[in-house]
């Protein structure tokens, strides 16, 4: 039987929180989700940033074996 699941959103909030220094700054944020977070796990976050001033900036939430388990990218407003 597997062990317990790390809640997509958690995850999601926490990489958002690293990607936005002004929690009330105005901007769009979205979620993919891959594969789920069993515990306990290690999970590595990658920032991908967009060279444009104004581009999307994301976190890669990446496990063992490479696996992705979520990305969460946030831009802007133009």
């Amino acid at each position: 039987m597997k062990s317990s699941l790390a809640h997509g959103m958690y995850c999601a909030s926490r990489a958002l929180g690293l990607l936005v220094s002004d929690p009330g700054a105005a901007g769009t944020w979205r979620v993919a989700f891959g594969s789920p977070v069993f515990l306990p796990a290690a999970v590595d976050l990658w920032k991908v940033c967009d060279p444009e001033p104004d581009g999307q900036t994301a976190v890669r939430g990446i496990g063992r074996g490479a696996r992705q388990h979520f990305e969460v990218s946030f831009g802007r407003p133009s």
